[in-house]
């Protein structure tokens, strides 16, 4: 098991909140893509004026995961894009 899925692993099993997770993947993920994924938390709870948990089936999840998507298409199209 590399390191990085250890890390991501440590970050996930002791997140409640999107906003826990994230903060836990930061030391993994380009400044970019971390910026991404604390948008994706802010309009996520922005949209269900609540935290986000890390339940599949709340609102909350839902929006989020929908809107780190987007984002992981946006951040990694323009990496592929770059190394071109």
């Amino acid at each position: 098991m590399s390191e990085v899925t250890k890390r991501v692993r440590d970050a996930a099993a002791g997140a409640v909140t999107a906003k826990e997770l994230v903060a836990g993947l930061k030391s993994v993920t380009t400044p970019d893509f971390h910026a991404a994924l604390v948008e994706a938390v802010a309009a996520a709870e922005a949209a269900t004026n609540a935290p986000v948990t890390l339940d599949g089936s709340s609102a909350g999840y839902k929006k989020f995961a929908e809107h780190v998507k987007v984002r992981y298409r946006q951040h990694f199209s323009m990496a592929v894009e770059a190394k071109l």
